[in-house]
């Protein structure tokens, strides 16, 4: 099944929503447990820009955060903002 959320939206009515759309697959449907959960987002500054996240380490675009069942098995340096850094969409770095 695919959700697809149209046009822009802020952090939390992405969350608001999509806590609407599991809650209602859960108490309707009996549909309380997900796999292969894959969320293709453009990141959007306040400016209005599309960007890109970039490792400063390596230079290279940050495209993929694997989110597994403990949350504490992120990499806390990638969520805290110490290695990425914005850049605008599609830049050569």
């Amino acid at each position: 099944m695919k959700i697809k959320f149209q046009g822009t939206h802020k952090a939390d009515e992405v969350v608001d929503s999509l806590t609407a759309i599991l809650r209602l697959f859960e108490e309707q449907y009996g549909v309380g447990e997900f796999s292969q959960i894959k969320l293709h987002v453009a990141l959007i500054n306040d400016k209005g820009e599309e960007v890109e996240l970039i490792d400063s380490n390596t230079s290279e675009v940050f495209d993929v955060l694997e989110v597994h069942k403990n949350l504490d098995e992120v990499d806390e340096q990638y969520l805290n903002g110490e290695v990425l850094q914005e850049m605008p969409a599609g830049t050569i770095h």
